[in-house]
């Protein structure tokens, strides 16, 4: 059996056993947490880690993409190196405007007092977490993905072991913060050593960020644009909910959201890193073979995930209702999310394929209508006087459907690239060039 799974699913299984054992290993560490931090403290330090995980996947301005898709060593490294200056100016920029108006900007958006006391970790945190998000992009070329799973579990190993000893040492909410970045920096040396030396072999000119920036700049705006567009559609539904049915409805949501969201996100990014690595490569080599990958990927994801769905949406209402009878109601709102996040657990690290085929635009514009696909039936179901519980079934219906339209445009994208990429190795066949 295992010999007939194929290669990448093994690799995904890889990285998805990595996150998987970061997570058990997150867990246990939140009882050192509780027992050695106050829930102010961990307050602050969260709103610290949260904007540190958001501007770490865009620090290198998104063109850290670039380093799968270059064409061979020299220009991945010239790639890296711009990533890495990137990072560099990113961070120090951030870091200022943190150090300058950072307590001026936790007071008007309410955060707690605390969070403009860490505005000097701004920088170092960033720097190297956004490095080792660049860092991460150069084991996908190189399809090491073993290193990759062992990477995120030393993350969460470092991070756990230096919240213990700041904790100990009554650091607070600064050491909270200092073992988010040290823990972003756990397992950095050897994930750093392959790229490094090649920065040291190729050697690439100063200043490469110039460059990178000019050649990528649609990659960089486009893929940041469908990331926000992602990220609105999991951070404006619940403030619909709010608005439209009170605080409660919200509450349900999200509960519910979050246990479904488990399963994809242990197993996403493993997928998408193997996929992204693979038709990257593929598209350098033979285009032709991405469509059928596409497909496999499509395939074994809906039988993996299948399953799950299914146990969810009928045993997830009586798991909820064991957290009390207050969340009890929120067991109704999985079942018409099931089916949305089986569609999401397929469809999304298959997006992935646009960017390499250099459809970034295409991308967005999916992004943007799987957005309205979600929140024009919310507003509809309200418009119409349904309950939260149709509002929920609506926006998952929409959902579903925006992933159905996105996966059709996906696969019909890269089998006209394939056709493409035919047709040109054809012609060079038959009319070589003369020497």
């Amino acid at each position: 059996m295992r010999g007939s799974l194929p290669p990448w699913v093994r690799a995904a299984a890889v990285i998805s056993g990595g996150s998987l054992a970061a997570q058990l290993v997150m867990a246990a560490g939140s009882v050192l947490i509780v027992a050695l931090y106050t829930p102010s403290q961990l307050g602050a330090a969260a709103g610290f880690v949260s904007l540190l995980s958001a501007l770490s996947v865009v620090a290198a301005l998104r063109c850290d993409l670039a380093i799968p898709l270059a064409s061979d060593e020299r220009s991945a490294a010239e790639v890296l190196a711009g990533c890495l200056g990137l990072v560099a100016i990113t961070s120090a920029v951030a870091g200022a405007v943190a150090i300058a108006f950072g307590p001026a900007l936790v007071r008007w958006a309410g955060g707690p007092a605390r969070l403009a006391d860490l505005r000097f970790l701004v920088f170092p945190a960033l720097l190297v977490s956004g490095a080792v998000t660049v860092l991460l992009q150069w084991a996908t070329r190189e399809r090491t993905y073993g290193l990759v799973g062992r990477t995120r579990f030393a993350q969460a190993l470092t991070q756990v072991a230096a919240q213990a000893g700041f904790g100990a040492a009554g650091a607070g909410a600064p050491g909270l913060a200092a073992a988010a970045m040290l823990g972003a920096a756990g397992g950095s040396v050897r994930l750093a050593r392959a790229p490094l030396a090649c920065l040291a072999r190729i050697r690439p000119a100063r200043g490469a960020f110039r460059p990178v920036l000019s050649r990528y700049r649609e990659l960089a705006a486009f893929t940041t644009a469908t990331a926000l567009c992602n990220g609105l559609g999991t951070a404006v539904v619940p403030l619909l909910l709010a608005g439209f049915y009170g605080p409660r409805a919200a509450g349900l949501f999200a509960i519910a959201y979050r246990l479904l969201a488990v399963p994809v996100r242990i197993a996403g990014e493993g997928v998408s890193r193997t996929f992204f690595g693979d038709t990257a490569a593929m598209s350098r080599t033979d285009p032709a073979l991405v469509p059928a990958r596409l497909r496999q990927t499509a395939a074994v994801l809906l039988v993996a995930g299948l399953v799950p769905a299914l146990a969810l949406a009928v045993f997830g209402p009586a798991l909820l209702g064991a957290l009390g009878h207050s969340w009890g109601p929120a067991g109704r709102y999985v079942r018409p999310l099931a089916l949305m996040m089986l569609a999401q657990f397929v469809v999304t690290p298959l997006h992935q394929v646009l960017v390499v085929l250099g459809r970034v635009r295409l991308q967005t514009a999916l992004a943007v209508l799987r957005l309205a696909a979600v929140l024009v039936p919310l507003a509809v179901a309200r418009a119409a006087g349904g309950s939260a519980l149709a509002a929920v079934a609506a926006l998952a219906a929409g959902g579903v459907a925006g992933y159905a339209v996105s996966l059709a445009v996906c696969y019909r994208t890269a089998v006209s690239h394939g056709l493409a990429a035919g047709r040109v190795a054809t012609d060079v066949a038959e009319h070589p060039v003369p020497a």
